[in-house]
């Protein structure tokens, strides 16, 4: 397997000795594509020229594409229809397909739901929503820190929010005037999926996930779940089934997103259903039987396909 080198943040020289073996000794070759950035177009300008006269050459000798480089595999893997669409956008256009991720759902289940932890986050019977993740200004939380106060002037202060997570803007939220916010820390393992299970509702502000475990993680743990209609967090998102999708960039309208649902047990508890159904049908061994048939179909025709590539050279 061939995973596109990470021009901003993984040095190139790691993958040189794999691609020229890739050049000496053709073999099957898929390639899950993770992206480097959102901003991927504005970085071009600053790679090393030689990199991408390199990747030309893997794939086409008289090439200078740098995007073609996945047409040296017979499959490209994206974790998210969102990926995949974002690909096509940048001009490939060979057989993409989507490899999305499981969830252990004997780890993050409705059963591991803890009263006590719920009396320590909210000793007068408030409504918790978390949030699961780094606290960092990619995953926006900027935006869900703006619409936490109407969410709590909506619901008469009988609403908490929990953080688990670490990152560069922890001190930035221990610091924050806002009510109600608890930082609970970075957490694994049993007493993050306790965490999770004791929740109401998740919040997720993130518009620039490429998948979003914490979500599928969320749903399996039986919580609906808030987020931005972009990103690859629609595939697990999906409205009235287990969750609730707004505009992204608008904390009004993700505010009352949340209050909607958490004013309204009938509808909430529905979703956390669907959520729990949604993340039951998306377990590990069945994400991975579906991997497996897709190598299999790339070494089944790789004879045909080198035959072919032989021809038209």
């Amino acid at each position: 397997s061939l995973t596109s080198p990470s021009v901003s943040s993984t040095p190139f020289a790691r993958y040189a000795p794999l691609l020229s073996t890739v050049l000496l000794f053709p073999s099957p070759c898929s390639s899950p594509f993770h992206p480097i950035c959102p901003h991927l177009p504005q970085e071009i300008d600053s790679c090393p020229s030689a990199l991408w006269e390199f990747c030309s050459v893997l794939v086409d000798y008289t090439s200078q594409d740098p995007f073609q480089v996945p047409l040296s595999s017979f499959i490209t893997f994206c974790p998210s229809s969102a990926t995949l669409q974002q690909l096509r956008s940048w001009g490939f256009f060979h057989d993409l397909r989507i490899w999305g991720r499981g969830v252990d759902t004997g780890l993050f289940s409705p059963e591991h739901r803890r009263e006590d932890l719920r009396d320590s986050l909210a000793p007068n019977g408030e409504r918790i929503i978390l949030y699961v993740g780094r606290l960092a200004p990619e995953k926006r939380l900027d935006l869900l820190l703006d619409a936490f106060p109407r969410i709590r002037e909506l619901l008469d202060g009988q609403v908490v929010l929990g953080l688990v997570g670490d990152g560069p803007w922890m001190k930035r939220v221990r610091e924050s005037t806002v009510e109600g916010v608890h930082l609970l820390g970075y957490r694994t393992g049993l007493p993050l999926a306790e965490t999770y299970a004791s929740g109401d509702l998740f919040a997720f502000p993130s518009d620039t996930e490429t998948f979003g475990n914490v979500v599928t993680e969320a749903l399996a743990s039986g919580l609906p779940v808030v987020a931005p209609r972009k990103g690859g967090v629609i595939d697990s998102v999906i409205p009235e089934r287990t969750g609730v999708l707004v505009p992204p960039g608008d904390p009004r309208a993700f505010a009352d997103a949340v209050v909607s649902l958490l004013s309204d047990e009938g509808r909430r508890a529905g979703l956390a259903e669907g959520a729990r159904n949604h993340a039951l049908a998306r377990t590990w061994p069945m994400i991975l039987d579906g991997l497996l048939a897709h190598y299999e179909e790339v070494v089944s025709g790789y004879p045909g396909r080198l035959k072919a590539a032989s021809l038209v050279a």
